[in-house]
């Protein structure tokens, strides 16, 4: 999003802008739109990002998505999607807007960063490990549901006591997917904390791991400060510390909607589906109230 500059904001109209840049898999051209913007269309917009996009419903939304998505069609699309955002639109209610036939996708800083990562892929029988707030009702659906299927044979599951006990195991151990399922902390700089109920961890300490190749945040965990306000700064900082996927919030997550949607994706995941097609086929099956506030949870790096 552009607008114009002017000396005097409130002294004249101003123009505001949305532009659209795609490259479809069948073309080797990129299609570059420039739309200029109603005062309705540009409060849309605002209402779309954040958590303020849960009170959106589905249909007040199809004038955005028709306008990222319009050069997307089922035949061109390829495997998936990446989404590159401008600042503004990272926090896009992106697994709402993307049209239905996308199977997968993720949002990375730069098409360069996508290929420095690792391409996730299905294993037959995946291997997860989790470390979670037990008080949060989201962490309790994700661990029902992932002992669950450990006890059908479905995946290998592995539930961490602490800290040093998910230290230990990861370097001795190899696993398909790391899932942190706690409060988070906002903080006065980037000393962001994750609330595990018996103890709080700091971020640079578990960045600090052997990361899988794939990492889930769930429940309300976010990581906002005045240097940095997204709740995007965690999930990017798993990638940095070597993850390739990372499962994260947009926003400050409702744990309810969070635990539902990871447990769905974790079922679709052990039936085969790797992670980002396990998570488009969960989201896509929730229910409208369920669907709007788990749209603050989405994919990161690399499919």
């Amino acid at each position: 999003m552009s607008h114009d500059i002017v000396d005097d904001p409130g002294s004249q109209p101003y123009g505001s802008y949305l532009h659209v840049t795609t490259l479809a898999a069948t073309s080797a051209v990129c299609e570059v739109e420039e739309a200029t913007l109603s005062s309705e269309q540009v409060d849309l917009i605002e209402a779309a990002i954040g958590v303020s996009s849960e009170d959106l419903e589905d249909e007040q939304l199809t004038w955005l998505s028709e306008r990222l998505f319009q050069h997307l069609e089922p035949e061109s699309v390829g495997a998936g999607v990446y989404i590159i955002p401008d600042q503004p639109s990272w926090e896009l209610c992106w697994p709402r807007l993307l049209p239905e036939f996308v199977s997968q996708f993720c949002v990375a800083p730069s098409v360069a960063s996508v290929m420095r990562l690792t391409p996730i892929t299905s294993a037959p029988h995946p291997r997860i490990i989790g470390l979670f707030n037990e008080n949060l009702y989201g962490s309790q659906c994700e661990i029902e549901a992932l002992r669950r299927l450990n006890n059908d044979g479905r995946i290998s599951f592995r539930q961490a006591r602490n800290f040093a006990d998910l230290g230990t195991a990861l370097r001795s151990g190899t696993y398909d997917l790391l899932a942190i399922s706690a409060h988070g902390t906002r903080s006065e700089g980037f000393e962001f904390e994750i609330d595990l109920g018996t103890e709080k961890l700091p971020l640079a300490d578990f960045l600090t791991l052997p990361l899988p190749n794939t990492v889930s945040l769930g429940c309300c965990w976010s990581a906002r400060s005045p240097e940095a306000s997204h709740s995007v700064v965690a999930s990017l900082a798993c990638i940095l510390a070597g993850a390739s996927l990372v499962v994260g919030g947009l926003w400050d997550l409702d744990d309810r909607s969070s635990g539902a949607l990871l447990a769905a994706v974790y079922e679709a995941h052990a039936g085969g589906a790797a992670l980002p097609i396990a998570f488009r086929r969960a989201f896509s099956a929730q229910l409208p109230n369920i669907r709007k506030p788990a749209a603050g949870m989405c994919l990161f790096g690399r499919w």
